[in-house]
């Protein structure tokens, strides 16, 4: 299978982002379509009675009017129809926030002292300069100087590109941190402050983005390149640990960051005439 990422994944992405923006205003919306399909209803009764009446009054073939009224049980009984999924959509996306909160909260309260020590170092991109490091002297130990240094501008623009989706995104969005919601806050273990919003994850999304994008890029010389993944997998995890971050943030991050890695390869491969690699 080639590497391009395809509209079916950027349509899912998409879809999921959008859900978990909107989650908050489904039941706002839900009872404003409530309230105006009950609206439409007496609306449309006094249409079809003042219709008939007309009809009735100007000589006018009734099937004429049996026809209009058609068309405006059709309107309503789709009207009815988007209502009834937007209400269907509000019941899964409130069920999905639930376990959102129950799978941070036993996250969080799983862990020990003795674990905490080792998730701060985890957390802090610092820690993990002397990886950076290797990535770049494998980089222009495997490639000429010319490749190499093509490798570093795409893997410095997907890390460019989501830094600046993150920031974007929390902005928009403006969703509480857990240690931030009072509702969510007592049940918390609070090991680290943490400010600005929550979605989605800058950790988990700029870390997938680099690790995906020099995966596709390295393993055109050695296939075992797929340790690089042992830096986002517990390095985002350890925001659902701590407590900053709901794995809905996790999740999403993970996505958008993927997303781009392959956008970006696709991108490459398209400039320098490569075939994407199938194995």
């Amino acid at each position: 299978m080639f590497l391009f990422i395809s509209t079916s994944e950027i349509f899912f992405i998409v879809f999921v982002v959008l859900m978990i923006f909107g989650a908050d205003k489904i039941p706002e919306i839900a009872r404003g379509l409530g309230k105006g399909m009950r609206q439409l209803r007496d609306a449309t009764n006094d249409i079809k009675s003042e219709i008939r009446k007309s009809a009735e009054k100007s000589g006018i073939d009734t099937s004429v009017v049996e026809d209009i009224q058609n068309e405006i049980n059709q309107v309503k009984e789709g009207l009815e129809d988007a209502s009834g999924r937007v209400k269907t959509t509000k019941i899964m996306l409130e069920k999905i926030l639930q376990y959102d909160t129950s799978w941070l909260i036993a996250i969080n309260n799983s862990g020990s002292e003795k674990f905490d020590v080792f998730w701060l170092f985890v957390t802090h991109t610092s820690h993990w300069i002397p990886f950076f490091l290797l990535l770049l002297l494998l980089n222009f130990y495997w490639f000429k100087r010319k490749k190499a240094f093509r490798n570093m501008f795409f893997i410095l623009l997907t890390l460019a590109t989501t830094l600046l989706l993150v920031t974007i995104t929390k902005e928009l969005v403006m969703r509480l941190r857990p240690l931030s919601d009072p509702s969510i806050a007592p049940h918390l273990r609070f090991l680290i402050p943490a400010d600005g919003y929550s979605f989605f994850s800058g950790h988990s999304c700029n870390s997938f983005s680099v690790a995906t994008i020099v995966f596709l890029l390295f393993r055109q010389k050695k296939r075992w390149v797929f340790w690089v993944f042992l830096w986002p997998l517990p390095y985002a995890f350890s925001r659902m640990y701590l407590g900053v971050h709901f794995p809905s943030d996790i999740f999403v991050g993970m996505l958008v960051g993927v997303g781009t890695a392959l956008f970006y390869y696709r991108w490459y491969c398209q400039k320098y005439k490569m075939i994407p690699l199938e194995k």
